[in-house]
Order: C-alpha cells, then structure tokens, then sequence
C-alpha cells in the first residue's frame, strides 16, 4: 500500500504560490514608471521578512572604500524598516564576509552554534544570531552587496525558501544595475546641457 502525505504536498504548494506571487509582486515594482531604488529596496525587505517570518532583513552594500554599509534593515517583530545607513562591519569581517558570500550563490548556515569557524560567524553569534541565509548582489559579475535574513533560532532552510531569497537577491542586483545606468545617464544628460 503506497501512502502519501498529501498536506505536506499542498503546504508546498502553497508556499509555491505564495512566493510566485511575491516575486511578480516585485517584478512588477521594479518596472515601475517611477521605481525608486530605496523605495524597491523597502519593497523587497518587507516582503522576504514578512513571508518567510525572519527576525531581520536587510541589504549591505560595499563601499569604494572595501567596507561593508548596511543600507537598510527590516526588524519583523518590530515591524520597523530602518534606512540609515551605516557601517556594518569594520574591514576584516567585510573581507572575510565577501569570501563566505563568494563560494556559492547562498551562503546558508541553520546553526551558527556548529558552524562557529570564523570570526565573522563568531561576531554574529555575540549579537545572538543562530542562523541565516545571505545572498550575494552581483553586477557584471562582482559583488557589490548582499540580501540577508538572520534568525535568532537555529532554521532549516528549505530549498524553497533558498531559491525565493535567491530570486528577491536577483532582482536587487538588477535593480542597483538599474539605478546606476539612470543615474549616469542623468549626469551625462546635465554635462551636456
């Protein structure tokens, strides 16, 4: 006799859903007439920590001086977006940090607790994160950022929520790629004149 769990498969199903929905959702921010960079950003943090019910996410940006910016944050217990953006990391945790980010396309840790092998995963540990799933932001191939979600838990990330978070991260790079041709093309438009 062959038995199938069949509210496990709808659960599924439903999160497929729900998540398809989200990212049209943002698809369909991001091609706005009048989409705003910091405006998608909120857009985009909200959804992620609202949907997939996340202590905090945020998006750290590179500085042209190497360090890490945090340029805004979504506590989801607190319901607050925070938009001022400051430094995330001092240099050597942005270095060691863009090496983890680096090796693959999402750096998932569901225990920091276990994983304890570097200082930057030590660092998160002293302000009581257990787990997280990061995303890098590329353009043309270098990272220029990254899209984060941090529990105070340990988690199990499913292969569902890795790919959501995957897709929300691809859409930001693109949006960050977006914003900087506009904003060239207006420099060049105001040099011309």
């Amino acid at each position: 006799m062959l038995c199938y769990d069949v509210t496990e498969a709808m659960r599924l199903q439903e999160f497929k859903d729900e998540a398809h929905s989200h990212l049209l959702e943002l698809s369909k921010a991001a091609g706005g007439k009048d989409s705003l960079l910091d405006e998608f950003m909120k857009k985009a943090v909200e959804i992620v920590g609202s949907f997939l019910q996340v202590d905090r996410v945020g998006v750290y940006m590179l500085t042209d001086l190497g360090e890490i910016q945090l340029v805004i944050s979504f506590d989801v217990k607190k319901d607050k977006v925070n938009a001022e953006k400051h430094r995330a990391m001092n240099r050597e945790y942005a270095n060691e940090y863009l090496d983890l980010i680096r090796q693959d396309r999402i750096l998932s840790v569901p225990n920091l607790e276990i994983e304890g092998i570097s200082p930057f995963i030590d660092s998160l540990k002293k302000v009581r994160v257990r787990s997280l799933i990061d995303i890098p932001l590329k353009r043309r191939g270098s990272i220029i950022g990254s899209l984060f979600c941090d529990m105070n838990t340990k988690r199990e990330w499913t292969p569902d929520e890795k790919q959501f978070v995957a897709s929300v991260g691809d859409m930001l790079a693109l949006a960050h790629e977006e914003d900087e041709l506009i904003t060239a093309s207006s420099v060049m438009e105001t040099s011309s004149e």
